[in-house]
């Protein structure tokens, strides 16, 4: 929902034909009447939206520039124009504005860790390779590409910082004011 109540952000599925998967779009619903527009064009897969606390600007998550790589995107709903965040090292699961809209806490995991069982228990893509999809993929002991870490995007200087020391695997975290992080973590990604 909007900071000021009057209207909803969601993602929503978009048939473009008959066969294949629908493509997903963020879409805004005012409450107050019975307008709903598509603000976001893809290509790709648009989720996650979330307004700023000013409710100037929309957030949400993309994998536009390449597949199964879940990056922060803009809408500026006065102008209408997106743009991208600066890349962050990893695909974002999860992400929240701070209080006062300076800064964005995001849940970060590495390509090709499991995804979240609230997100259809599959794995993440690769971003490696590009061999065929039929050829088998031998997995060496080295799990690091699973762990999951948490950072703050600087919306000034548009820089991410990591939120809790990289030897911890952080399940879950969120933003306790705009100083503070609390977060579930392990010392492992298993």
């Amino acid at each position: 929902a909007s900071p000021d109540g009057k209207r909803i952000a969601f993602a929503g599925s978009m048939l473009d034909k008959l066969e294949g998967a629908p493509s997903m779009r963020i879409c805004i619903a005012d409450l107050e009447g019975d307008n709903m527009r598509i603000v976001s064009f893809g290509p790709s897969t648009d989720l996650s939206p979330k307004f700023s606390p000013d409710g100037k600007t929309l957030a949400f998550r993309s994998d536009r520039a390449r597949a199964g790589d879940f990056q922060l995107y803009f809408i500026d709903l006065a102008s209408g124009i997106t743009s991208a965040a600066a890349g962050a090292p990893g695909w974002i699961e999860y992400f929240d504005f701070s209080p006062d809209g300076t800064r964005i806490l995001a849940g970060l995991a590495g390509h090709g860790a499991d995804v979240s069982s609230a997100q259809g228990a599959k794995t993440s893509k690769s971003l490696g390779g590009g061999t065929a999809a039929w050829m088998p993929t031998v997995e060496i002991g080295d799990e690091s590409h699973k762990r999951r870490s948490a950072w703050i995007l600087d919306l000034k200087k548009d820089n991410w910082t990591a939120a809790v020391p990289e030897a911890l695997n952080v399940w879950e975290a969120c933003l306790c004011g705009s100083q503070s992080v609390a977060a579930v973590v392990t010392a492992g990604a298993a």
